[in-house]
């Protein structure tokens, strides 16, 4: 059997090392750069004297990963600065097809922990019984006991909790969030030609005109991701009174009217029209980029580098991408950012809540008791005061400093981009502070400024039925996706909205499934709210 495990996890140590390299194509990145690391060579596994493991010859801990495209997390800084902090060996596998991780499962011969990015995987298996019950283990393990008994976190507690009530993996904490959405904008522009950023939809839209008269050719808004899911639009969409959670996070494609505890179809909402007509009318006069359906982040970023556009609507952290991007070129560029205004007739000044994370830990449920003792040591000790310091921070004196007033700092030219500290797959619990200290000052200012702002309710976590989940799985991107396309055609013009609104709502509303996916919401949403 063990030689059955050892072939197995050769195999999939090569398959990682095909992961290992950087992706090809437009890629989301959290980190400050994408300066890759040799920190931590000179970090080696040696036991401390308060180590979480006792013997002498160090503990294995081994953890299956989907591939991280960034790092390469099996021997980065952050893995060897756990290793020697806890006595452990923690190996990490990164899987690049799936089917090997079901093959393992399938022979009942995967390593103790899994590291779960999206809850396909615990939907799959935990009703199988490939994972413990951690609510059976809590009094084993104190420090993940106080997250799951905080009411802080009861959001991202249900969302991995089954139907039953089991919870199959344990969540991830973030304290807060470089991703979340505001206005950003040409400081220097704005400057130099003593303009203010606009606080209502009419001074946004004047704003834009005078822009437009500046630069007679440019298209002074431009926002991504407006392809595809439109997540850039959902986004702005909460200004304008919108609530459309993500599906990955929320299971639901519905928006949910807190006052009235109902569903409504988002995508057809009056607040969606009043954004999409706006868009249109802005598209029209040439104020808005005209290729924004259809970019991608480099070409996005080139229009913000080069007086192309000057507002966009994005994640904070996208500020050091564009800055790199555009500063050789032009040392006075920079980009301020601004938290959102009220739009529409339903706006306010909020934009989405960071919704509660989408990874989590679980564990073998045929384990061995060492194997299972140490595992569960492993990831109570991540949620521990220790463990949250090291995954975020490192070693003090290695990667960070104290100052007289007890405040952490990064080292001077400690590469943080790539070394592993804050990756989901190597810490449980992010803390926010290490994460907002890797920033320039200008995407910590922006942060200071619009994370306040991000208020958005958020929908009830629904969790459906075998049946109502085929149901969604089987017509829900249909729909949207022919949302999507109907949308896209009003905000270019080639439909008309003020005549073909109502058509649109009802053309979406007869779609194979529309009934059912709102039935399975509100069936769902009634065991929810226990009614």
């Amino acid at each position: 059997m063990k030689k059955v495990l050892a072939m197995l996890l050769a195999l999939v140590m090569l398959l990682s090392l095909a992961a290992c390299a950087p992706a090809d194509g437009d890629k989301e990145t959290t980190a400050a750069n994408n300066e890759t690391t040799a920190a931590g060579d000179e970090t080696t596994a040696a036991a401390g004297s308060d180590s979480l493991f006792d013997a002498a010859d160090g503990v294995k801990i081994q953890i299956w990963a989907a591939p991280n495209a960034d790092l390469e997390m099996s021997g980065c800084y952050a893995n060897l600065a756990i290793n020697k902090v806890t006595n452990a060996n923690v190996e990490i596998f990164e899987y690049e097809e799936q089917s090997v991780y079901d093959t393992a499962m399938a022979e009942q011969k995967v390593p103790q922990i899994t590291y779960h990015n999206g809850m396909h995987l615990v939907q799959k298996y935990g009703p199988e019984g490939a994972y413990i019950n951690f609510y059976d283990y809590l009094d084993q393990m104190p420090n993940v006991k106080a997250l799951v008994e905080d009411e802080q976190w009861a959001a991202d507690i249900a969302k991995w909790t089954s139907e039953e009530g089991v919870l199959y993996a344990i969540p991830g904490v973030a304290t807060g969030y470089s991703s979340v959405w505001g206005y950003l904008y040409r400081g220097d522009i704005f400057e130099k030609h003593d303009l203010e950023f606009p606080t209502t939809q009419e001074e946004f839209y004047q704003t834009l005109k005078d822009l437009k008269e500046l630069y007679p050719d440019s298209w002074p808004f431009v926002i991504r991701q407006m392809k595809g899911n439109m997540q850039g639009l959902e986004a702005w969409g909460y200004s304008w009174g919108g609530n459309l959670e993500p599906a990955g996070y929320y299971n639901t494609i519905f928006d949910f009217d807190h006052d009235t505890e109902t569903y409504y179809f988002a995508q057809t909402s009056q607040q969606m029209k009043e954004q999409i007509a706006f868009l249109s009318k802005l598209y029209e006069e040439d104020l808005l980029h005209p290729s924004c359906l259809t970019m991608d982040t480099q070409q996005w970023t080139e229009a913000l580098a080069t007086d192309k556009s000057f507002i966009t609507f994005d994640k904070v952290d996208r500020i050091p991408a564009l800055t790199a991007g555009a500063v050789d070129a032009n040392a006075d560029w920079v980009l301020y950012g601004a938290a959102p205004i009220p739009m529409g007739t339903h706006g306010a000044a909020v934009s989405r809540k960071q919704g509660p994370t989408n990874y989590a830990f679980s564990v073998s449920a045929i384990l061995s008791d060492e194997d299972l003792a140490n595992a569960l040591a492993y990831i109570d000790w991540l949620c521990s005061p220790e463990g949250i310091e090291v995954t975020n921070w490192g070693i003090e004196g290695e990667s960070f400093e104290v100052d007289a007033e007890g405040n952490k700092f990064w080292k001077s030219g400690f590469p943080y981009a790539g070394s592993g500290l804050g990756v989901a797959g190597l810490r449980l619990y992010q803390d926010f502070d290490a994460f907002k200290a890797s920033y320039d000052e200008a995407t910590q200012n922006a942060l200071d400024i619009i994370a306040p702002a991000a208020t958005g309710k958020h929908d009830p976590i629904l969790v459906y039925t075998e049946d109502e989940q085929y149901i969604f799985d089987t017509y829900r991107k249909n729909i949207f996706d022919a949302s999507v396309a109907e949308l896209q055609k009003f905000i270019l013009g080639t439909r008309d909205i003020d005549s073909e609104w109502d058509i649109f709502v009802s053309e979406m509303e007869m779609m194979p499934g529309f009934d059912d996916l709102m039935k399975i919401h509100n069936d769902a949403y009634a065991r929810y709210a226990g009614k």
